[in-house]
């Protein structure tokens, strides 16, 4: 299916009906498997550390400093 057009419509809901349709076919020809422990902990402890990255970078920006710009009337 990659690179290939499988519906052109104009009308949303039509599209939608297609694109639960092959997502259905697709998932009992390629059923999700469980993860293990480790994949959890795994994936948790990234996402975990993602988050506060971005924490810390928000924290260390320094603060938007506000601009005092002139107007016509009185510049």
């Amino acid at each position: 299916m990659r690179g290939q057009e499988v519906l052109r419509t104009k009308v949303e809901k039509k599209a939608l009906v297609k694109f639960n349709a092959l997502r259905r076919g697709l998932e009992s020809q390629f059923p999700a498997r469980e993860l293990t422990p480790e994949e959890k902990t795994a994936a948790l402890g990234r996402s975990v550390m993602d988050y506060k990255l971005v924490q810390v970078r928000a924290s260390t920006k320094p603060p938007k400093k506000d601009k005092i710009r002139g107007t016509r009337t009185f510049g």
